[in-house]
């Protein structure tokens, strides 16, 4: 958070930006655990080496007798946007890939004279850092020495050529619109990217909809038959009772004499059934047609009319899934009367998560005595209040019991102590702790919503 504003960071590989913008956007989601992280962080410098597509917030969080110095690393490299913070020993990127690469030549470098001499302009896009081929197509000696005073301070004015994929032009005539810095630029673009990414996205769903339509038309219509032939399963039914002295099991076919046409008629039989029996399957068989034909027709008509009215039902479809999801925390979190914050793990990485990364150095961290359970972190309001209150450290340590293996049981012991005197037990799993030292306390286990304390909170 910056003052009003917040840092967006887009990391589609088409529309790759970096802006501020109010608070709240509908097309962003907080990352929590970068967030968790980040809050009340302070920038105090901004690093990009060599106008590489990669740059360096350097932040400090917290008072400064207990400093910590967080750095936000962003890489807009096309072949993998990725995002991650160092702090101390500890190392989070957004993705599992994150692209590091050694600089090229900075576009400062670059003279008139090394501009004429390089007849391949995608040359330009290989050596240099800071240039892309939409760049690299309007750089002229003339242009280059603009470049460099907007580099320098001078005012810009980038024009929009295109949102999908996004394209920003600083000296073309052909042009969406043009602004008055890149903040705005990336601000209006973004949204304009994703209008056309969600469109894209609608007129393939619409296609892919329209081709099941198809298919199942398709299918329907081949089981479709006409009056005539529905009828001759009741002909061939009449005329096999007519003829029963013909036929005995084991016949694959009986030639017969058509009533209706004079014609002599061979019709298949069934060798595993008898003559009766096989008389009855083709008036069963016409039963069964007649009474499915009519449903079938139905079926198509009302098929061919919801194709009809396919994009109303897509968008409607889409208003329902592009409405913002309210994401879980990666962990319980309970506020109690004192305005005092109880976190708990869900599992053993959410465990290790708020051990060692959500919970600060004078925090409180609970676990449950001779039975596996999450570990739970009281986090006082009164930040100049050394001890938790009595009632404070019987909650947290009863919610604690709660959520662990001991939940059903009476007195349970739980450990207790700040969190700086914790460590990883490098022996045990992930989230296994070790105790430098610690206190004890008996309580039954309380569920948080038999202390009114509610649901999780939503971010």
């Amino acid at each position: 958070m910056l003052d009003r504003n917040s840092l967006f960071i887009s990391l589609y590989p088409e529309a790759r930006a970096v802006f501020l913008g109010p608070k709240e956007k509908e097309d962003f989601r907080r990352v929590v655990s970068f967030y968790n992280i980040l809050r009340g962080a302070i920038i105090q410098k901004v690093e990009q080496q060599s106008l590489m597509p990669v740059f360096r917030l350097h932040l400090t969080r917290g008072l400064e007798y207990d400093q910590k110095r967080i750095e936000l690393v962003v890489s807009l490299y096309y072949s993998g946007p990725n995002i991650g913070y160092r702090l101390e020993n500890t190392r989070q990127d957004l993705y599992a890939r994150f692209i590091e690469k050694e600089p090229k030549v900075s576009l400062l470098e670059l003279e008139p004279a090394h501009l004429k001499a390089i007849e391949d302009k995608t040359e330009l896009v290989k050596r240099f850092d800071g240039i892309d081929k939409s760049l690299a197509r309007e750089l002229t000696p003339e242009t280059l020495e603009i470049l460099k005073q907007m580099i320098g301070g001078a005012r810009v004015q980038p024009k929009l050529v295109k949102a999908d994929p996004l394209q920003i032009s600083l000296f073309g005539k052909d042009f969406i619109k043009e602004f008055s810095s890149f903040n705005e630029i990336y601000k209006f673009a973004v949204r304009e990217y994703l209008l056309s990414r969600t469109q894209k996205l609608l007129a393939a769903k619409r296609e892919r909809m329209r081709a099941a339509y198809r298919r199942k038309v398709e299918k329907l219509k081949a089981a479709l038959l006409s009056q005539d032939e529905v009828e001759e399963y009741r002909i061939k039914g009449e005329l096999l009772l007519a003829n029963l002295r013909q036929m005995r099991k084991g016949l694959k076919e009986v030639e017969v004499l058509n009533l209706y046409t004079q014609k002599r008629w061979r019709i298949q039989l069934d060798p595993s059934k008898g003559p009766k029996e096989n008389v009855q399957a083709y008036f069963a068989k016409y039963k069964k047609l007649k009474r499915s034909q009519p449903s079938l027709r139905k079926r198509i008509e009302e098929l061919e009319r919801e194709m009809e009215h396919l994009d109303l039902q897509i968008e409607s479809k889409s208003e329902k899934e592009v409405r913002p999801v309210r994401q879980r925390l990666p962990y319980h979190k309970f506020v109690l009367d004192s305005g005092s914050i109880i976190y708990v793990g869900k599992n053993a990485r959410s465990n290790e998560f708020v051990s060692f990364k959500l919970a600060r150095p004078d925090d409180y961290i609970f676990h449950t005595r001779a039975y596996e359970g999450a570990h739970t972190i009281l986090r006082i309001k009164n930040a100049r209040r050394q001890n938790p209150s009595k009632k404070e450290l019987q909650i947290a340590a009863s919610i604690a019991a709660y959520f662990s293996k001991a939940r059903n049981q009476r007195n349970v012991p739980v450990s207790y102590t700040r969190r700086k005197f914790i460590k990883k037990n490098k022996k045990g799993g992930v989230g296994s702790i070790i105790f430098i030292r610690e206190e004890v306390i008996f309580v039954d286990p309380l569920s948080p919503r038999s202390l009114d304390l509610g649901l999780d909170l939503i971010s």
